[in-house]
């Protein structure tokens, strides 16, 4: 770790919880409504790459005038004020008294910079003056963040009396923050604390490109699952093919589940890589609705029948004059492609079943009864479809905004309007080799979904 420390520092329940839960994107900070929440002085490593810096979360203030007559009775000149301080914490009689202020006061007489949290929402008073007279008797480094907890109704008065006693003034919102506001923190500190401003300005980058790998990261999860779920099955031996009729429905509902997992872990590892395992999210809310098996919805939010036709014909599933397509194990359609396109659209919207089960027989004799995989070219684009909601949540979501995700799965019209021609054509012939099994390669599947996520960001 680095030597740059910060000290979060500021009345009690004015969002310092929240500020550092989203720096140091931890989502296990309690953040909360009540006063006092934090008691005790908390680090935070933040880790960026091979880099990194020190978060400091701090109790608020209680007692700051009756703190700041100690410390004036303690030096007579401003030569002696940063040593009033450190006298200050270290007296065993104010960390009985004053036990916040010398929780809160430690970490910045040993070399924190200083980040004094208010709150723009609320009304400024001069209460705040003997904690910001305290803040400047330290003689660190020091910018001030207004917080518009609820609106922004007194930040003009709030900057006006922050602007006399710290050289550097922001409005920061911890829960909308997006990365460059932070990368743009970093860096105006750097203007007070040139003795880290390399180390702060790589930081900042750091940031950035941590972003970007964590899309790539999710690309690389979604590719390695839609290969999995499309070409996902489950058989069972049987002696016979009246026993299989028996256990169809043993192993359409175990297909379902095993599917359905497969799902749930590609959205928890997707959580584990953006750091977002406690913000209210649980994999039971990842049971998105629609329901996933609910086929008259996935041309809600999957393609529709015109865009599926045509994706069809990109993807090389339609060729030539005729139509070759397996739909829930129908039979093929055949025709031309003019006179064949109402009923393979009334083909395809009524399918209600994924897929048929197959009986075979094993070289040793008996019978082995197969479910699956999903042959509709719609399922990809739907499993896409949900994957890139979430997604596109996640990556703006703070660390400090514990609201739940939505749930409510937009129509995949709408991601198709923010992807270009090229892409759109390269994810159609991905995904219609997918929907037949045949091989996809994980690399060109993933760079092709990064873009995709990229442009429903």
């Amino acid at each position: 770790m680095s030597k740059v420390r910060f000290a979060v520092v500021g009345h009690p329940n004015k969002g310092k919880s929240s500020i550092v839960s989203t720096l140091s994107r931890n989502d296990t900070i309690e953040v909360s409504p009540r006063s006092g929440t934090t008691t005790h002085t908390e680090a935070y490593d933040v880790k960026i790459h091979d880099m990194g810096y020190q978060l400091l979360d701090t109790p608020g203030f209680q007692r700051p005038r009756q703190v700041l007559n100690w410390l004036r009775g303690r030096a007579d000149n401003a030569s002696e004020r940063a040593q009033a301080v450190k006298a200050f914490v270290v007296d065993k009689d104010a960390a009985r008294v004053f036990p916040d202020e010398v929780e809160l006061l430690r970490p910045v007489i040993e070399g924190a910079a200083i980040i004094y949290v208010v709150d723009g929402s609320h009304p400024y008073g001069p209460e705040y003056e003997a904690e910001m007279e305290i803040l400047r008797w330290c003689g660190q480094p020091r910018l001030a963040l207004i917080n518009p907890i609820e609106d922004e109704t007194y930040i003009n008065d709030w900057r006006q009396a922050l602007d006399q006693y710290f050289s550097l003034v922001k409005v920061f919102n911890p829960m909308t923050a997006s990365v460059q506001q932070q990368v743009e923190l970093l860096s105006t500190f750097s203007a007070i604390a040139p003795h880290w401003k390399d180390e702060l300005m790589r930081l900042g980058e750091g940031l950035k490109s941590e972003r970007q790998q964590w899309r790539k990261r999710a690309a690389e999860l979604l590719a390695d699952f839609l290969i999995e779920a499309c070409q996902f099955s489950v058989s069972q031996k049987v002696t016979d093919e009246s026993m299989a009729e028996k256990i169809e429905p043993i192993l359409n509902s175990g297909f379902k589940t095993k599917l359905k997992a497969l799902e749930k872990n590609l959205y928890q590892s997707l959580l584990h890589e953006y750091r977002h395992m406690h913000s209210h999210i649980s994999l039971e809310e990842l049971d998105l609705p629609p329901e996933l098996f609910d086929v008259e919805q996935w041309y809600l939010w999957g393609l529709d029948k015109k865009q599926l036709i045509t994706s069809l014909a990109v993807s090389g599933i339609v060729a030539g004059g005729s139509i070759d397509l397996m739909v829930g194990g129908a039979s093929a359609l055949a025709g031309s492609i003019i006179g064949g396109i109402s009923g393979l659209a009334s083909g395809l919207i009524s399918t209600r079943q994924l897929q048929d089960m197959k009986v075979k027989g094993v070289p040793l004799g008996g019978y082995e009864a197969q479910y699956g995989p999903v042959k509709s070219p719609n399922f990809p684009y739907l499993l896409i479809n949900r994957f890139v909601h979430i997604h596109s949540q996640l990556m703006a979501k703070n660390h400090a905004d514990r609201t739940e995700l939505d749930h409510e799965i937009p129509s995949w019209e709408l991601t198709l309007k923010s992807l270009g021609e090229k892409i759109r054509k390269q994810l159609q012939k991905h995904c219609g080799r997918l929907s037949r099994q045949l091989y996809v390669t994980p690399e060109e599947l993933s760079e092709t979904l990064e873009i995709l996520l990229q442009s429903t960001e």
